[in-house]
């Protein structure tokens, strides 16, 4: 991988964390965190829960909470 893949990738990956965070109301609603009970574990599907992959997230535009627009 070249550096533009990588940092894409590392967009990406941040973009992935935002979203799954934002779905599940993680710091709005909750006051503690039980990250083992995610519904979305890395493990499973990886990324079958996000509407955006690596190659469009360039295109994507911008909130004004600093992450993508889904």
């Amino acid at each position: 991988m070249d550096a533009v893949q990588h940092l894409r990738m590392a967009l990406f990956m941040y973009e992935v964390r935002a979203y799954r965070r934002k779905k599940e109301e993680v710091n709005r609603k909750a006051e503690r965190h039980d990250y083992s009970a995610r519904p979305h574990g890395w493990r499973d599907l990886p990324f079958g829960d996000i509407p955006f992959n690596e190659h469009e997230i360039e295109k994507r535009l911008v909130g004004l909470d600093g992450h993508i627009i889904v």
